[in-house]
């Protein structure tokens, strides 16, 4: 839905270019008017006495006067509505100038942030359990640390609730705080502090059960200072107390124990996608070539290091990169999947599915049925990458399932029908990387050299046992110099680049190919622009 400020934009502009045009036509037509009286009544440039001629003239006259007249009410009327106020960021993103005529900047409008007199008071109860409530007359206002596994137990954590609820650090006896002016901080007695109890298998912390803490009503914190040692006091004891939990032997682990040591990261990663941390083999330069053939140039970090490209940059653009070819690429075939697959069962072509019939056939019936399947054709070369069509949709479909392609699997692939992945299947890599080269083959202009189709890939895309060409001095490819584990380098113009080996090679292989089209190609792959203009992938490489 377009936003009210967005159609004020647009109409302004709107008015505004017609309000110009209205003066410039205004002027025009005042200047035939003058022309035409310095004619008639002046100089009699054109001799002519005849009557038709005179009357002609003053019709003239009388039609540029009205359209003066019209063009002038025009102008005015503009000139006469309201500004739009926009403020600078507006104006930056409708693109709007700053002098831009029927537009006026304003300030950013401030929050106000609401003011507190400071004063807090905490008042002991011993009739509560021992989790302290903490309660004001307005809405609570606490700052939380953030939450992690770390800082859930330690003394500080606190969990927001409105003012009928309670905020609840875990061992502290229980208070109210109120708003009020000059008072303090009471705090309990340590002698009659409670411990705190440990985890439970449940992995909350579990409430004291002993009797209600007494205070000591002269014990009161009256500075930060006091506050500070308080709160270290605390924490100390909190630590303690779960020292002597873990050398006990009964005590047992939880999934939120204290310094835990069980390694949860595979069953995080199976859920959420997560940046991936860089791979144990990325360390190793990969000066020992396998391919003694093709010497590479630059390799491992030298790569980015030489572009002035730093590692934060390179793990954020892996990130976007996945996102783009999971959601412009793999999401798009798994709905085209579903749609011509239930477009052939409507047909009663049930014994036709995609996944359910070789390759050959399917290019059959993309001739045959081109009326009722009209996309078929175009999908079939991005399922023309392996000869197991069952395998190879079926794991299709399941990297298009997430916006991240979380289940990617760089050297393997999954369980087919029972069994473990195995080397006669395509790594999901192969599968990515040909999916990524359909795609640019479908969108660069047609060539007379390549009928097949496949610009992109013949001219920029070679697997081994396929040899470069380092003799030629326009290189850019991606260049695959091993099928399994799969492993990519880049060669650019007569040198090899290698990028580290590992999980991210694919991805990291594709940067460097997109970074050298931005930074010495103009952002132009042939007469095929890569940016906004055309197939909008270089805003992967936005700098961060």
């Amino acid at each position: 839905m377009e936003s009210p400020v967005v159609k004020n934009t647009l109409a302004k502009k709107t008015k505004v270019q017609r309000s110009r045009a209205a003066l410039y036509w205004g002027l025009v037509n005042f200047t035939m008017i003058l022309t035409l009286y310095y004619e008639i009544y002046v100089a009699n440039i054109l001799t002519l006495t005849h009557p038709v001629v005179r009357y002609l003239e003053y019709c003239l006259a009388v039609v540029f006067t009205i359209n003066t007249v019209v063009n002038a009410v025009k102008y005015l009327v503009s000139l006469s509505s309201g500004s739009v106020e926009l403020t600078p960021r507006g104006m930056k993103l409708l693109g709007v100038k700053d002098n831009e005529v029927g537009f006026r900047c304003v300030p950013s409008p401030v929050l106000p942030v609401p003011e507190s007199d400071g004063t807090i008071h905490f008042t002991p109860s011993s009739t509560l359990s021992n989790s302290p409530s903490i309660n004001r007359s307005s809405p609570s206002f606490t700052p939380v640390s953030p939450l992690s596994p770390s800082n859930m137990t330690s003394p500080g954590y606190l969990m927001m609730s409105s003012s009928n609820s309670h905020m609840t650090p875990p061992g502290y006896q229980t208070g109210s705080y109120s708003s009020s002016q000059n008072t303090s901080l009471s705090r309990p007695s340590s002698a009659s502090q409670t411990p705190l109890s440990p985890l439970d298998g449940s992995g909350l912390r579990s409430r004291s059960r002993g009797s209600p803490a007494r205070y000591n009503e002269n014990d009161t914190i009256a500075s930060m200072e006091d506050l500070d040692k308080y709160l270290q006091e605390e924490a100390e004891k909190d630590y303690k107390a779960h020292i002597a939990h873990e050398s006990s032997p009964s005590s047992g682990t939880a999934y939120w124990s204290w310094n835990r040591t069980t390694d949860y990261s595979s069953v995080l990663r199976k859920f959420q996608y997560q940046i991936a941390c860089r791979s144990p083999t990325s360390d190793i330069s990969s000066r020992n070539d396998d391919d003694p053939d093709t010497p590479s140039k630059y390799s491992g970090d030298e790569v980015w290091s030489r572009l002035s490209v730093p590692r934060d940059s390179v793990d954020k653009w892996t990130e976007y990169l996945r996102k783009w070819l999971s959601q412009t690429i793999m999401n798009r075939l798994v709905t085209e999947i579903h749609s011509i697959n239930e477009t052939l069962s409507k047909i009663g072509c049930e014994d036709m599915q995609i996944g359910e019939v070789s390759i050959s056939t399917l290019k059959q019936v993309a001739m045959t049925k081109c009326q009722h399947v009209p996309t078929l054709n175009k999908l079939t070369p991005y399922l023309d990458c392996h000869a197991n069509q069952e395998y190879l949709v079926q794991r299709l479909l399941e990297l298009g399932k997430t916006g991240c392609m979380s289940d990617f699997n760089w050297n393997g692939g999954m369980t087919y029908k029972d069994k473990p992945w195995k080397s006669h299947l395509p790594t999901d890599t192969q599968i990515v990387m040909h999916c990524f080269c359909t795609y640019f083959d479908s969108h660069l202009p047609p060539h007379p050299k390549y009928p097949d189709g496949k610009i992109f890939t013949t001219q920029h895309f070679l697997k081994t046992p396929d040899k470069p060409n380092l003799e030629k001095k326009d290189n850019l490819v991606l260049y695959q110099s091993r099928i399994n584990p799969p492993h990519y380098k880049v060669i650019l113009a007569d040198d090899i680049w290698d990028l580290n080996k590992g999980r991210n090679n694919m991805f990291h292989a594709i940067l460097l190919f997109l970074h050298h089209i931005k930074t010495k190609e103009c952002g132009m792959l042939g007469r095929v622009n890569m940016g906004m203009s055309g197939i909008n992938v270089l805003w992967i490489l936005e700098q961060t």
